[in-house]
């Protein structure tokens, strides 16, 4: 088992809502971030008592909204695969900034 982070800003095309992520996820590990901050599943609400933003699936996401074109996305989650990325510092915005 280990951490995997993915940067998925290529997926964000200003309509899309569902995105694809390598996988396989253990349910409820998905954390997805958007130009730097952190998203709220849809089953939570945030600090403000507002209802969250996205839908885990199985190897997938969906969005309440599509983020704006441009918008930078990432997503970290725990799995099982074998080819696990290690990284010995993680970005609070979860994209390396060399990336951008």
């Amino acid at each position: 088992m280990g951490t995997k982070t993915e940067d998925i800003s290529s997926q964000v095309d200003g309509v899309a809502t569902a995105f694809t992520i390598v996988g396989p996820l253990f349910a409820g590990s998905l954390i997805v971030i958007l130009d730097g901050v952190r998203q709220s599943p849809v089953a939570a609400l945030d600090s403000g008592g507002i209802a969250g933003w996205f839908t885990e699936g199985v190897n997938s996401f969906t969005t309440q909204d599509a983020p704006k074109l441009g918008s930078r996305m990432a997503v970290q989650y725990e799995t099982t695969s074998g080819d696990i990325v290690g990284f010995t510092s993680i970005n609070a915005s979860g994209i390396d900034p060399a990336s951008c």
